[in-house]
């Protein structure tokens, strides 16, 4: 009788608060973190850490399970990262990882943990989260501020990178399909999970290549063999017949900031449900079928995967390619796109044949790669992103073979891509040789952030700080632009 007393109370004692409130109510961020709690108590390989702190105040929690002698020191086995819920109202993937986590602190997994180091970050936006909104609690959206930093939450989130480096990283999400217009148009879509991989033309073709033609299929085959639907990340809304493609060139988000630095990197769109507790124990679980899938194949290739990525991780700052991708666009390759719907009045699959796929990226300008930026050490806000984005500078020490070129903007222009107006001043070469090197950090572009930087650092980027409302005084006609380049 005490030996099943004492069963009873450990099931109970570790059962997610969602599966504890019988799917009734989501776990909140508090209930979260008491369960993780009495998780670290019972496993050694179990480590709590707070990554950081939102608006509001609420920790952040980091988990990470490492097999060791003394749990509290790293060892040499790549790191798998996985973080949730950047968006408050998406709360499957969160939900998803805690019953990942579950599993591996009652041992379930510890084939995995002989092969890698996992990183697992349940809600990233917690204020959001106990909310059930999208952004955080000074209105920013978390999965497009991973350029400009301005939230605690996207920084706790790159700290977290910066620190371990994995060579694996998703980012969690949900997909809303139940708007009016596709309602009207009398279909919908109805894939339990979706994931995309990187799509940046910057990024490398080969760990592109590999994403796809590896790790997709085998999300798809673990996925499928359990009854869930799964399908590519493609983006487009395909009712007024928008153009489908597999996804935005942004570096601002969870997926392609970490994975412009050629870090394999992934994005899951789980299906989300009419309010926030509809359907949650299926979309809870085929997020954590599909983290877990992410997970093994990880593990059962961890070698492979890491020799890849430190390779062309290496690549970047090694062979110095000569020039850098900053404006971009998605075309139709002639591929057809066999896209499966849902009928609203059947229920039945169809598939329709897309010829608007414009699934093949091509690069629209490309600049050369200066050997870095100076950036005046009184431009607070810049010094801030720099540091916020882990970009390293130091005091400017001039070579004699250094040519100072300044970017004089003459007049202001706007050009559409990816279905965005985006700044394309018109400019004019300033040389600035007799410029003060005391005044200015050096940004040197010979570092793993190397994509980053002259993305963020160039004018006419379409994705550079130029982009942004917060940097439209430095986008003025006849402003020398902020950053200088150094030939």
């Amino acid at each position: 009788m005490l030996v099943m007393a004492f069963a009873a109370g450990y099931a109970q004692q570790f059962t997610t608060p969602l599966v504890k409130n019988q799917y009734r109510s989501l776990s909140s961020s508090t209930e979260m973190l008491h369960f993780l709690d009495s998780l670290q108590q019972v496993n050694k390989n179990l480590r709590l850490d707070t990554a950081g702190f939102s608006v509001k105040g609420k920790p952040i929690p980091l988990v990470s399970f490492r097999i060791t002698e003394d749990p509290t020191e790293d060892n040499e086995k790549p790191y798998v990262f996985l973080f949730a819920q950047q968006h408050g109202n998406e709360p499957s993937g969160k939900e998803g990882l805690l019953l990942l986590i579950e599993d591996l602190a009652q041992g379930r997994l510890n084939d995995v943990l002989d092969s890698v180091n996992l990183l697992l970050m349940p809600q990233v936006n917690p204020d959001g989260g106990d909310q059930h909104q999208r952004r955080n609690a000074n209105d920013i959206d978390l999965n497009r501020d991973h350029l400009l930093m301005r939230a605690p939450e996207t920084r706790a989130v790159e700290r977290v990178f910066e620190k371990y480096r994995p060579v694996v990283s998703v980012d969690i999400h949900e997909y809303y399909p139940y708007s009016d217009s596709w309602e009207t148009f009398g279909y919908r879509r109805d894939f339990d999970i979706q994931v995309g991989t990187l799509t940046n033309p910057n990024i490398s073709d080969s760990l592109i290549d590999y994403q796809r033609a590896n790790v997709l299929p085998y999300i798809e085959k673990h996925l499928t063999g359990l009854g869930y639907s799964f399908f590519e990340y493609t983006l487009g809304h395909f009712p007024s017949g928008e153009r489908l493609r597999h996804s935005t060139t942004d570096i601002n988000d969870g997926r392609q900031s970490i994975g412009i630095t050629n870090t394999m990197s992934f994005i899951v769109e789980g299906m989300n449900g009419r309010d926030s507790t509809h359907r949650i124990r299926e979309r809870a679980l085929s997020q954590y079928e599909t983290a877990k899938a992410i997970v093994a194949f990880s593990a059962r290739n961890i070698m492979d995967i890491a020799t890849f990525v430190e390779s062309e991780k290496k690549a970047i700052t090694e062979t110095k390619p000569d020039s850098v991708i900053i404006r971009q666009d998605h075309f139709d390759s002639d591929d057809i796109l066999e896209y499966p719907l849902k009928s609203v009045k059947t229920g039945k699959d169809t598939v329709f044949r897309v010829d608007n796929f414009h699934n093949k990226i091509k690069a629209l300008l490309t600049v050369k790669t200066p050997r870095g930026y100076l950036i005046r050490k009184t431009d607070t806000v810049l010094v801030e992103l720099m540091k916020n984005n882990h970009f390293e500078f130091e005091e400017y020490q001039r070579k004699r073979s250094d040519v100072i070129l300044g970017k004089q903007i003459l007049e202001m222009n706007k050009i559409k891509n990816e279905g965005l107006m985006t700044p394309y001043p018109m400019l004019m070469d300033k040389f600035l040789n007799k410029l003060d090197p005391k005044k200015y950090y050096f940004v040197p572009t010979n570092q793993l952030r190397k994509y980053k930087i002259v993305i963020a650092f160039e004018p006419r980027s379409m994705f550079g700080i130029g982009f942004y409302n917060e940097f439209s005084e430095y986008m003025k006609k006849d402003t020398l632009f902020p950053a200088i380049r150094v030939e």
